[in-house]
């Protein structure tokens, strides 16, 4: 979950707020010689009501990096994370594709940001408190509360 999940998390603290209960079942599935998960599930609540899965692993023949979000009302599904493209979906049929194509370089917007923000005086977009609170929530997928 540290090694690539804390990404995942960090996108779904931004779309749905703080987690405000988590649990979670860690393995090591196919590498049991290492001293860390293969494979990690989290459920989390947030404090607006989302209930969450996420599930990462090293074990999986086919790698992916879905999201899918199911409400009342229809779905969004995003096949692949860094591909910036995702379709809407009403009544089990696709109303709407919309594509946002990420930077070239996924991190000089971050790199970016954090320069203007030491020039600016102000807080980066993504700051430590940012951080704490993913950090936070890895603690308690480990049993650290």
């Amino acid at each position: 979950m540290i090694d690539f999940g804390c990404h995942r998390l960090e996108v779904l603290v931004h779309l749905f707020g703080n987690a405000v209960k988590v649990t979670s079942v860690n393995a090591n599935l196919l590498y049991p010689e290492r001293n860390v998960e293969d494979t990690s599930t989290a459920i989390l609540n947030f404090q607006s009501g989302v209930l969450g899965i996420l599930t990462v692993t090293h074990t999986a023949e086919e790698p992916q990096d879905t999201l899918f979000i199911y409400g009342s009302d229809g779905s969004i599904h995003v096949p692949k994370l860094n591909k910036g493209q995702y379709h809407i979906v009403k009544s089990g049929q696709m109303i709407r594709e919309e594509t946002l194509p990420p930077h070239s370089n996924f991190h000089q917007p971050l790199i970016g940001d954090f320069n203007k923000a030491i020039l600016q005086n102000r807080s980066p977009v993504v700051d430590g408190q940012a951080g704490k609170v993913i950090t936070e929530i890895i603690d308690q997928i480990y049993g650290n509360p």
